[in-house]
C-alpha cells in the first residue's frame, strides 16, 4: 500500500496528470538518452513521479521542488531518494551541484524568468539539460507571463509563470552557452504535444496547453531520435 496522499500533493496523481506523465515517460524512454550512472538533479520534482523513472534507468537522482509538502510526500513515496525544498527563483542551485544532467520536465513554464533559470542550470551541469515545457505558438523568440494559482501544488509558488515560444527556449539555451540543441524527431503520444503550428501567439489549443521538448548538450549527440535545431 502506498503512503497517504494529502489533498494538495494528490494533484500529481489525478487522472490528467497520470495520463500526461505516462506519455512523457514512454517518450523519454524511446529517445534513448544515456542516463545510467549519471548524476541527475530533478528540478521541480513534485512528489517524484518522474524521478522514479530516472532511478529505474540507473541514474543517481537528487530532487528539488519549491514546496515543502511536495518534498515530504516524495520522501514517503521514495524514502531512499535525496530531495529538498528549493525556491528556483531565489535560491542558489549551485549550492547543490554539480550534476551531469539537469532534468526539468514540467517546471520551466512555472518560472517567470526562463533565461535566468537556464543560465543557472548551465553552470550546474557538465553534460546536458532536458526540458519539457508549455509553450506559446509563435515563430519568433518571445516569452509571455502567465498568472498562476499559487495555492495549487502543481503551480508557481510566486503566482506567476511563463509561456515561452520554442524559439525563445532555443535562444535561452544558446545564450546560456549550450552549443548543441535538439528536439525529438517524434513527439509524445498526447494531444498537448501533437498540436498544429499556426504561429497565432496562443498558449492553448482546444482548451489544452501546448508543449515541446528540448535537449541541450555540451557535446554532439549521435542519436537518430533527435533533430539538431541550434
Amino acid at each position: 500500500m502506498e503512503p497517504y496522499i494529502n489533498a494538495k500533493t494528490g494533484v500529481f496523481d489525478s487522472p490528467g496528470y497520470l495520463d500526461i506523465t505516462k506519455a512523457r515517460l514512454d517518450h523519454l524512454a524511446s529517445m534513448n538518452i544515456p542516463l545510467f550512472g549519471k548524476s541527475v538533479i530533478d528540478v521541480g520534482c513534485g512528489t517524484g513521479r518522474l524521478t522514479e523513472f530516472l532511478i529505474g534507468q540507473g541514474a543517481n537522482v537528487f530532487g528539488v521542488d519549491g514546496r515543502e509538502d511536495n518534498i515530504q510526500q516524495m520522501h514517503l513515496f521514495y524514502p531512499d531518494v535525496k530531495a529538498e525544498a528549493v525556491d528556483l527563483e531565489t535560491d542558489d542551485l549551485l549550492n547543490y551541484g554539480p550534476f551531469d544532467i539537469v532534468f526539468c520536465y514540467g517546471i520551466l513554464y512555472h518560472l517567470s524568468d526562463p533565461l535566468h533559470f537556464i543560465r543557472n542550470a548551465e553552470k550546474l551541469c557538465s553534460d546536458m539539460i532536458l526540458i519539457e515545457t508549455c509553450v506559446t505558438d509563435a515563430l519568433e523568440p518571445l516569452c509571455k507571463i502567465e498568472i498562476e494559482d499559487g495555492t495549487n501544488n502543481s503551480q508557481s509558488i510566486h503566482h506567476a509563470g511563463s509561456r515561452p515560444s520554442p524559439a525563445y527556449v532555443i535562444f535561452c539555451l544558446k545564450k546560456a552557452g549550450f552549443p548543441f540543441i535538439y528536439t525529438p524527431l517524434e513527439k509524445p503520444a498526447h494531444p498537448e504535444f501533437l498540436y498544429e503550428k499556426q504561429y497565432n501567439y496562443t498558449s492553448y489549443k482546444n482548451g489544452r496547453h501546448i508543449r515541446e521538448i528540448f535537449i541541450a548538450s555540451r557535446n554532439p549527440m549521435n542519436n537518430d531520435r533527435l533533430v539538431l535545431v541550434g
